[in-house]
């Protein structure tokens, strides 16, 4: 954006904080309409516009069309609101067919008062916004957010029912909290016999995400089968799947796998000849996959992320093909592993690499270069760090054998010739992450474009998404202090290499 755009924009914003909210909206969005090159005018014409238009609701008589089209731009909740508008606006968001998506945006911290108080409230809007919705055409994305339990069954049901008869693209479930919990008693989605019942309609979905919401076996091969356009599949917190055998030929088109948190799951079987990346953290599994040729994106947690570390051997027939990688990584797998192997197999193909971390302060980051040194062709690298207390006694033992630290530190000395991308999320400026990013510096020294330090702290590493803490006085004191450590490093970079703080 030019400075011409930049100062077109903050003068119309200026010139409209005289006007009423909804009049400014009109206006905006009318201008924007009549003269979509509105941002390269001059100052002048942009006032002389603005003028011929302030007192005239020109936007309200643009085509029903046009109208939905702004309006599904907006946040599902805000364009249902604008129904209170006037009668020309009640019913037109009735026509936005691009998404439903149900999630009002609670607040992390407070969601256990807010769920018990207003369960009743959000499930009487979906109820009234389902009844009065008018769009004919299919669905794009159905989405619902919110801590739901197995009480409320009959509605829930009823819901996947309206999305089947709008032949929806994209369909989520997410009754979870905040904290990603569920409830003792959770929602079932419906068995195979009452799918048989819905609207023949799913032959479209594309994506299906449940999250918090048993389900089993027997459902999933129902779906798998009646599915035919299905390209990705994210089942979270099940506690009822045990059993998971994904096998198809050609015609099986999905692309994306998520297995998170299935605690119960004992047995896994992939078969699938299109599938590009797999996401699962849990227990200890045989290697899952039959047939994936074109595998390329890996994200493992918890215990198979110890195996898969200090197993890599029996794994060599997919990892040569793997582009993208993250590795989850508890405390718990840390300290049973001790110092990761220096012997890893080669990445070959390996381009992103993302570790997330969680440890005790003082825990030495060293170890963890050596999955650098396995993948020669990396080119960006991602850490994000989640610090705890400090070095339990029988870990800061065996972290403090200094031999045993500088044995590995000149097993796992290298030089990378392809790493231009480097960011550290979590840094606190310790002794720890600081000598950690020094030394990223020097293995990157030939090929480093750009470090990133980010001093946000990470609120959770173990989930599909990293959410942050909320800024407070202490956690701004603690980040202006990692800012002026992160600044030390800028006489460190190699030539021509930017650093970045935020």
């Amino acid at each position: 954006m030019d400075l011409r755009q930049r100062r077109n924009i903050l003068f119309i914003c200026r010139f409209l904080q005289d006007v009423n909210i909804w009049k400014r909206f009109d206006l905006f969005l009318y201008l924007w309409y009549l003269y979509p090159n509105m941002l390269q005018l001059s100052s002048r014409s942009v006032l002389r516009k603005c003028h011929k238009h302030t007192k005239e609701d020109r936007i309200s008589g643009l085509p029903d069309e046009i109208l939905v089209e702004v309006l599904s731009l907006l946040p599902f909740k805000e364009a249902v609101a604008t129904g209170i508008l006037s009668r020309r606006w009640r019913y037109l968001w009735t026509l936005i067919t691009s998404y439903l998506n149900f999630d009002i945006g609670i607040p992390y911290g407070g969601e256990e008062a807010y769920y018990d108080k207003n369960t009743e409230k959000f499930v009487a809007w979906v109820n009234n916004v389902l009844k009065v919705h008018q769009g004919t055409t299919e669905v794009d994305q159905f989405r619902v957010r919110f801590s739901m339990n197995a009480s409320y069954s009959g509605e829930l049901d009823s819901w996947i029912n309206f999305a089947a008869e709008k032949r929806v693209r994209r369909l989520e479930l997410n009754l979870s909290t905040t904290f990603g919990f569920g409830h003792f008693d959770p929602y079932s989605f419906p068995s195979v016999d009452k799918l048989k019942h819905c609207p023949p309609y799913f032959t479209v979905l594309a994506s299906l995400c449940l999250i918090n919401v048993d389900v089993t076996e027997e459902v999933l091969d129902y779906v798998l089968a009646n599915c035919p356009s299905l390209e990705q599949l994210c089942l979270e917190g099940s506690s009822t799947l045990a059993n998971l055998k994904i096998c198809g030929g050609a015609s099986l088109k999905l692309k994306h796998l998520v297995l998170y948190r299935c605690e119960p799951l004992e047995n896994l079987v992939i078969s699938a000849p299109n599938l590009v990346s797999f996401t699962y953290t849990g227990p200890k599994k045989v290697v899952p996959f039959k047939n994936a040729p074109l595998l390329s994106e890996l994200c493992l947690g918890d215990q198979y992320c110890h195996f898969f570390i200090f197993k890599a051997s029996q794994q060599l027939d997919y990892l040569s093909k793997i582009q993208k990688l993250t590795l989850i990584l508890p405390e718990k797998v840390i300290i049973k592993g001790g110092f990761i192997p220096t012997d890893l197999p080669k990445f070959f193909n390996l381009k992103q690499l993302e570790l997330r971390i969680s440890l005790d302060l003082g825990h030495p980051l060293i170890c963890f270069t050596t999955l650098l040194k396995a993948a020669p062709s990396l080119s960006e690298f991602v850490l994000k760090l989640n610090f705890s207390g400090a070095l339990s006694q029988k870990l800061a033992s065996l972290m403090n054998d200094k031999e045993r630290v500088e044995l590995h530190r000149r097993k796992t000395k290298h030089s990378h010739r392809c790493l231009k991308f480097i960011e550290v999320v979590g840094f606190i400026g310790h002794q720890t992450d600081y000598q950690f990013a020094l030394h990223l510096l020097k293995i990157a020294k030939v090929s480093l474009e750009k470090i990133t330090i980010d001093t946000r702290q990470p609120r959770s590493l173990f989930g599909p998404n990293v959410a942050f803490v909320d800024v407070n006085p202490e956690e701004t004191h603690n980040r202006e202090a990692a800012r002026k450590c992160a600044r030390k490093l800028q006489p460190k970079l190699p030539r021509g290499a930017e650093l970045v703080i935020i």
